[in-house]
């Protein structure tokens, strides 16, 4: 379907859709359906992350236990909040080791959690 043959859809029906549809009272009728905060989207979720900051909360503090049972032994990431940063971030390994470590342009190391709470204003 178009978009204009959603629009007629839903206008000759009279359809309301969930509040996550609507911007300012107005249908977006380019919001793609899906799951919230989708990991798979264009922007892995970001947008809806920030928009919604309480998913973020939910989405890490069920990424921990998924953390705890598949990186447990991992020398990658140090916790969810690393693992997270990368899977979000990052397009390839290499940008999140330049980045993330020590040897980066201001030679420090960046904490995840602090971070993730500046970007998406929030407390984790």
């Amino acid at each position: 379907w178009t978009l204009d043959d959603i629009k007629k859809f839903i206008e000759s029906r009279k359809i309301k859709l969930a509040p996550v549809y609507y911007s300012e009272g107005i249908i977006d009728y380019k919001c793609r359906l899906g799951c919230m905060c989708c990991p798979l989207s264009n922007d892995r979720g970001l947008k809806e992350f920030k928009k919604y900051p309480s998913m973020l909360k939910a989405y890490l503090r069920a990424g921990n236990v998924y953390f705890d049972n598949h990186y447990a032994d991992n020398k990658k990431f140090n916790d969810v909040y690393e693992l997270f940063m990368f899977r979000t971030f990052f397009k390839s390994s290499e940008l999140y080791e330049l980045t993330m470590k020590e040897r980066n342009l201001f030679n420090t190391k960046i904490d995840a959690k602090e971070f993730l709470q500046n970007y998406f204003k929030v407390q984790l």
